[in-house]
């Protein structure tokens, strides 16, 4: 009777390990499900902000905003192609040591890690740039600034490379498989949103190049008046910027003072 009771005893609590066992794993997956949840959640919400402006300017710093929150690293930086080279757009850093050598404007030298980004169209991720032996300038300067953790990402379009993300840490691996993940998801997600900004800019500058042709076609109906569109739409967009006026605002009041004599060209 001890012997069955004990048994009985072994296996009734070999049933509820067993319980125990079930319930740290739902825990952890349920904690998992939830950080995933987060993290598409968070893409969504950045995907929205980037998309919902033309702006390549505002493009850049709502990508930027979004992304320090996002991943907390120690060195972000976002690049764009400028005349074939990559232009520095936006530098966020933890203190200005890190962030001294990389200014916004300045063009990226076109060799070592960055040249491989660019020609590969993949991430180069270097999880300790202390071991590792390729060095170029750019990885030098990082390293001497001790970020160990460096994650190149080419922002890659249907014509090829726009731009790249640069994303560093202080601490070796810091990029785990969740962070690359959600990296590529958001230079994939601003690729497109710098792609459509500069098509947008494209097309105004068309739009506007046709309105200052009819401005020009106005003005020589009176030779005296040559430059007249020109000079009010200056003083009008003028006006418009001290008066507070948004950009759209602004870029209305212009195409006005452009076309304020339009009916003279008849």
């Amino acid at each position: 009777t001890e012997l069955a009771t004990a048994c009985e005893l072994v296996s009734q609590a070999s049933l509820v390990a067993s319980y125990l066992r079930l319930s740290d794993e739902s825990l952890d997956m349920s904690l998992d499900l939830a950080k995933r949840i987060d993290m598409i959640q968070s893409l969504y919400e950045i995907n929205k902000a980037i998309s919902s402006s033309l702006s390549h300017d505002l493009i850049i710093a709502t990508a930027a905003d979004h992304i320090e929150v996002l991943l907390n690293c120690d060195l972000q930086v976002i690049a764009d192609k400028h005349l074939g080279s990559q232009r520095i757009m936006s530098v966020r850093g933890n203190d200005k040591e890190i962030t001294k050598r990389l200014t916004p404007g300045q063009e990226l030298e076109n060799k070592g890690i960055i040249h491989h980004a660019v020609t590969t169209e993949d991430i180069q991720y270097i999880p300790d740039t202390g071991n590792y032996f390729q060095p170029c300038r750019f990885l030098q300067d990082q390293t001497d600034n001790e970020i160990r953790s460096l994650m190149i990402v080419p922002l890659v379009t249907s014509k090829g490379v726009r731009g790249l993300l640069i994303l560093g840490d202080r601490q070796p691996e810091f990029f785990r498989n969740e962070e690359l993940f959600v990296v590529e998801k958001i230079a994939s997600q601003l690729a497109v949103a710098i792609e459509n900004a500069r098509h947008y800019e494209e097309m105004r500058q068309l739009f506007f190049s046709t309105v200052a042709s009819l401005a020009n076609a106005i003005d020589a109906k009176s030779p005296w008046t040559k430059g007249h569109s020109e000079r009010v739409m200056n003083v009008a967009a003028n006006i418009a910027r001290d008066m507070g006026f948004d950009e759209e605002g602004i870029e209305r009041v212009r195409m006005g003072g452009l076309l304020h004599d339009i009916g003279k060209i008849g």
